[in-house]
Formats: C-alpha cells, structure tokens, sequence
C-alpha cells in the first residue's frame, strides 16, 4: 500500500500546505495511506471513491474530505477536472495560532458522517474560488502571502463547514469548549489503545458525568458513543485493508478477548467481523 506523504519546503517560504490540480495529484491506482489533511474540490468527476469502508459515487460538484490515518482509493482516471488542497495538522495549528483547529470543524471528524459533500453549482463555485485562489497564492509567494493565504482558508472552512452542518445536521457552528476539542483530538491518538470514557476524562481532569454532558451538548451523542464509533472505523479498516486474523485485530484494539470484540463490533454491524470482511471483498 503507497502511502501518500508530504512534499515539505516546495515553496518559497516554508508553506506546509500544497493545493494542485487532480492532473497534477500524485494518485496511486492501488489503496493510499494518508499522512496528511485533504480536501478534494471535484468539479467534474465520475465512478467510485473508497475511504476506509466508505463508498461515495463521483460525480459533479463533490468535495471529498481525507484525513490522517484514513486509507483511501481513488481512480485519478474518473477525475476530470477539480483542486486537492493539502495540509499538516501541525502546520494548521501554527497557521491559526489555534491548537486545535481542525477539530472545529464538522466535515473531519465525525465518523457517522459522509466524508463528502455534493453542493448546488452556485454554492460549489464559491468554494471552488476560493480553493483556486489558495493554488495562486502559493504559486505567487509575496510578503503578505502568509496573511492573505489565512483569510483565504479561513474562509473557505467556513463556508465548507456551512454547507456540511445543513446537508447533514451536524453542529452548525465551530466547536470551542476547549474540553471537547482536546478530547477529539485524544480520541485520535489513543482509541486503538483505550476506549474507556474515564479514561479520557481522568487526561481532560473532569468528570465522566461533565464529559458526557458536553459531549451531548456539542457533538450530539454521550463520550461513549463517540468513542465507540470511531473505535469502530478503526475495527473496519483493519478488516478491510488488512490480512490480520480476528484474535489480531482484537488484541491491538485492547479487548480483552475475541468474543468481546466479536459481540462489540456485530452490536453495531449486525454483522460479525469475518462476515463483514467476506461482504466487504464481494
């Protein structure tokens, strides 16, 4: 599996963020491990697109939305016209002078949410300006570059945030407890190793009662529910993209033993992990 990395230092000033047109993405044929944020803004493209167990149909005006650790397929020949915007997470922090940024957003994060977005031509071609004004700017590094790339982005999440919450119902506004943001970011690092909620809230040093409270309040589910839907994905994608047995998986996903994570995975599946890898490969 190739496993799709950054190019540091290709500009001028020391940008680490890239946006080029799909011709110009380096697409492998085969399955991509991400390293890195991305946005694809996908003016004309067409068949299928794999990210981890997700499939998504191609089409006119799709915003794709890949971030690290996920494993995606994407046939660079069905990709007709559009723009991949790539970003660190470490250099969005430091852009934004906010450590956790892109945890504010809804369209990353949430893995009971599509990793895409289908949007009318008029409100597409915004967003598509704005992506298109960001590959400009870094290709034409001026003084004030750093500052204008910032309104640009800034921009252009929000409007991408916007057009995500009202398609699907998540929040609709930025994330700013700060609890809530460290605690996406945890789950991020830690949920193949632990997927306690007083886990999390003993490094957050509040109550599980308080994690959950804010949890309901911002994300719309418990700390529980959050932790075990991505805890989930993790399951699926080791399923899927990997040759690794049921006992294996169980152990790196700290169950204690097999039939928990059998019964844990089918309570949210219907399916037991071997028949969900069978399907999956039809």
């Amino acid at each position: 599996m190739e496993k799709l990395i950054f190019e540091q230092h290709k500009y001028a000033k020391e940008l680490r963020m890239d946006a080029v047109l799909v011709e110009d993405f380096p697409i492998s044929e085969d399955r991509m491990s991400l390293d890195l944020y991305k946005i694809a803004i996908l003016k004309k493209s067409a068949g299928g697109f794999i990210l981890d167990s997700e499939q998504v149909e191609l089409g006119e005006h799709v915003i794709l939305f890949m971030a690290p650790g996920q494993i995606t397929k994407i046939p660079k020949s069905q990709l007709a016209e559009g723009i991949f915007l790539s970003f660190e997470a470490e250099s969005l922090d430091e852009f934004f002078n906010d450590s956790f940024f892109i945890f504010r957003f809804a369209f990353f994060h949430d893995s009971q949410k599509p990793s895409f977005l289908k949007l009318v031509p008029a409100e597409f071609d915004k967003i598509y300006e704005l992506g298109r004004e960001v590959r400009e700017e870094l290709r034409n590094i001026q003084p004030d570059s750093e500052h204008f790339l910032r309104s640009l982005l800034y921009q252009l999440f929000l409007r991408l945030n916007r057009s995500y919450s009202e398609e699907y119902q998540s929040y609709s506004s930025l994330i700013n407890n700060s609890y809530v943001l460290k605690f996406r970011k945890l789950m991020e690092e830690n949920i193949r190793e632990n997927h306690q909620v007083t886990h999390y809230a003993k490094i957050l040093g509040i109550s599980r009662t308080y994690l959950n409270q804010i949890a309901q309040k911002f994300l719309k589910r418990t700390a529980k529910q959050a932790i075990q839907e991505r805890l989930l994905l993790e399951a699926k994608k080791d399923l899927i993209f990997s040759k690794k047995d049921i006992a294996e998986i169980a152990n790196e996903l700290h169950f204690s033993a097999p039939p928990h994570f059998i019964r844990f995975f089918k309570q949210f599946t219907s399916h037991t992990p071997l028949q969900y890898r069978l399907d999956f490969a039809q």
